[in-house]
Order: structure tokens, then sequence, then C-alpha cells
């Protein structure tokens, strides 16, 4: 049975935290929720002792090793921090997308990875999801199908990470987005790509 912690119970953290419950192999051991009433209501869902409830990443990473691996469902700035923490702690991770929006940190985290002999797996959850799949199947696929909406939002990302960009910069780096080089291929292979639902399957 591969245990889990799963710390930041935002959108994202909720859905793994309703995937994990669906599957037997899995049990999910602790939580980190800086809302105390998401934590407790997550908490009395899902049978968590409240001593394995935390509401302070400090309190979390100083109780030491809980489980076989951690979700890392934080806000983007903080992904650096407590992935280094999980890592030293000797957690593997599955940790949301981006790692980092900040190259060096990125490398800082491969690299302590790479000396534990721990695993970071990144999670590009649109990769794998339903109507993507579909949308590649479609005889309409290689049409440049970005929008005003997909540029809007790509903005709105860049200035929540780098809120120092001006705006030809803005302008400059919304024009392509990562999601972007999936439509530029001929025909990517999802058939080959892991379900989402087994995506913690390397860490057994």
């Amino acid at each position: 049975m591969l245990k889990i912690a799963i710390i930041g119970l935002g959108n994202r953290g909720r859905i793994y935290l309703g995937q994990f419950r669906r599957r037997h192999d899995v049990e999910v051991v602790a939580l980190c929720e800086k809302n105390k009433e998401i934590l407790e209501s997550k908490r009395e869902k899902t049978g968590i002792k409240k001593e394995f409830a935390f509401s302070s990443d400090a309190e979390f990473f100083a109780a030491g090793k809980l489980a076989d691996a951690l979700v890392i469902t934080t806000q983007d700035r903080d992904h650096y921090g407590h992935a280094i923490k999980a890592l030293d702690l000797g957690y593997d991770i599955l940790l949301e997308k981006p790692v980092s929006p900040v190259r060096q940190e990125c490398e800082d985290i491969a690299r302590k990875a790479a000396e534990k002999n721990l695993k970071v797996v990144v999670c590009h959850v649109l990769r794998y999801s339903g109507f993507l799949r579909q949308y590649q199947k479609s005889d309409r696929f290689g049409r440049d199908r970005r929008n005003s909406d997909d540029k809007q939002h790509r903005k709105y990302s860049l200035l929540a990470l780098q809120p120092q960009l001006r705006p030809r910069q803005l302008e400059e780096r919304s024009s392509f987005g990562p999601f972007d080089f999936d439509k530029m291929l001929s025909r990517p292979r999802y058939d080959l790509l892991p379900d989402r639902e087994k995506s913690l399957d390397g860490f057994k």
C-alpha cells in the first residue's frame, strides 16, 4: 500500500485526493492546508487522524516523513521550498506544474532528487484529459486554435509570476504558450502516455 501525503488542498489538491480515494492500492495518511475549514472538512471525509492534519507547512515538515510520497499542489512560488524540504526528508514527489518559474530552482530540485535517488514526477494533467485526446483525433487537428481568451489567460498567468514585465514583453511572451507545443506536433501519440489515475505507479 502506497502511503501519500498532500500539501495544498486547492482545486488540484482536492482532485488528487478524490482520485486517491478511489484506488485500493493508495492511502492518504496526512494533509496540509492553511485554510482550516477546508482542512477539517477533508480530514473528516478521509478519516485521517487530527495529528496528521496540519494548517502550517512548517509544522508539517517538522513532523518528519509521514508517507512514501508527497503531492505538492501549493502556489507556484512555494513549489521550490516545499520540494526541497520534502526531498531532504526522503519523499518521492508528485509536483504540480510549473516546477518553479525560476530556472535555477528547477535545476536545484532535479539535482537534489538525483543526489538522493528520489523521484520528482511533474503533473501536466491536461495532457491526459479526455477532451484533449478527442481533440487530437479530430479531423481539424493541426489548425491554429489559439484565440483571444487563450492569450488573455497567458497574460494573467505571466503577470502573476512576473509582475515586473512591461507591456511589450507581456505581449510577446503571451503570444506563444506552453500548450501550443502540443498543437504544433503532427499527431502526438497520447495513447502511449499513462492515464492520469496511473501517474503514481512510478513510485512503486
